[in-house]
């Protein structure tokens, strides 16, 4: 069973806001847990969750598909 934290309110009221944000602070303190709780209060449909701890299997892929996405485009037009 989980807690909710005191800066749960806190932070609650930038569900509505549109834009990105990050939650950073001391390891094993609860952050993914709040933000899990963040997301599935949130009305918003099409949400987000970048885990930077392990960044090797999420952000690094995405960007590394991204990339060779544009580049295979990039060799389509000059019809490489």
């Amino acid at each position: 069973m989980y807690f909710k934290k005191k800066i749960y309110s806190s932070l609650e009221k930038y569900l509505s806001v549109k834009q990105v944000a990050v939650l950073t602070g001391m390891r094993r303190i609860g952050k993914t847990t709040l933000v899990k709780q963040l997301m599935e209060a949130s009305d918003i449909e099409h949400k987000l969750f970048f885990d930077l701890e392990n960044q090797g299997k999420s952000i690094k892929k995405l960007y590394l598909m991204e990339r060779f996405k544009k580049q295979n485009e990039s060799f389509k037009n000059l019809n490489l």
